[in-house]
């Protein structure tokens, strides 16, 4: 009986300390949540951004999600986000603070996750609705899309070549796969994300086997054209919330 008892018991005890790592019903693994209560909101803001970014790249690299894939999986975004948090509280590691105080790193906002650009025939009814700055049009569709996504009317262009719209999203999303849900409609020429060009500090990310890797990297030299040089920070941040610094590399920082 003592023996069955202290089995039990060992078994409470480990589901206990995993119960914060697996918590998905998607086979999506979360890393145990950390302390995100004396971050700033500016840079929690910030980080949850990231979070999204990194998602939606994880979800461009299968062609099917990258084309049908709006609303990014949660889980991930989430895990990506824990991530950020138990780095930013590694506070004894010294190239967390040159990455995170100095260079103040974060994502280069690509793919673009707020904003998309849709050409419009100028002539068609509907299309005169944006031009009045109201946001549903009477297209159906349209108005489904605008409804779905809580889609905002930001600017309307009347640019000499063509007219467009640009409408955004408060929520990250896969603005590549929602552009691609107004192309078939009548009266659009085209839409596409309304993104950045050129480049600069980055942050990849991918999720492993058994932890998160974090890529950060900082970029000088004609960077709106592409940084020239570029040096790189790895950090792991293991499900238990234990973050490592493997090493940097790349070019010497200027």
């Amino acid at each position: 009986m003592k023996l069955y008892k202290i089995f039990f018991l060992f078994l409470l005890l480990f589901f206990l300390q995993t119960c914060d790592i697996v918590e998905s019903d998607n086979g999506h693994i979360l890393i145990t949540p950390g302390d995100d209560s004396l971050i700033p909101d500016s840079i929690k803001a910030l980080m949850k951004e990231d979070a999204a970014c990194l998602a939606l790249r994880d979800v461009h690299s299968d062609p099917l999600k990258k084309e049908d894939l709006v609303i990014l999986p949660e889980e991930v975004v989430e895990s990506y986000y824990r991530g950020f948090v138990h780095i930013y509280n590694a506070k004894s590691f010294s190239t967390r603070n040159l990455v995170i105080e100095k260079y103040k790193i974060h994502v280069f906002p690509y793919p673009e996750t707020h904003s998309l650009i849709v050409s419009v025939d100028s002539t068609k009814d509907w299309v005169d609705a944006w031009k009045n700055g109201q946001r549903l049009t009477g297209n159906q569709q349209i108005d489904n899309l605008m409804e779905e996504y809580d889609l905002k009317l930001d600017r309307y262009y009347h640019w000499p070549t063509y007219h467009a719209a640009v409408l955004s999203s408060e929520t990250a999303i896969n603005i590549y796969a929602l552009s691609k849900m107004f192309e078939p409609i009548d009266g659009v020429i085209f839409a596409e994300p309304n993104g950045y060009l050129g480049d600069g500090n980055n942050i990849e990310g991918s999720i492993e086997s058994n932890y998160m890797k974090y890529v950060f990297s900082y970029g000088w030299g004609d960077c709106p054209s592409g940084c020239i040089n570029r040096h790189y920070w790895l950090f792991q941040v293991k499900f238990d919330g234990t973050v490592e610094f493997i090493g940097g590399y790349g070019d010497p920082l200027p």
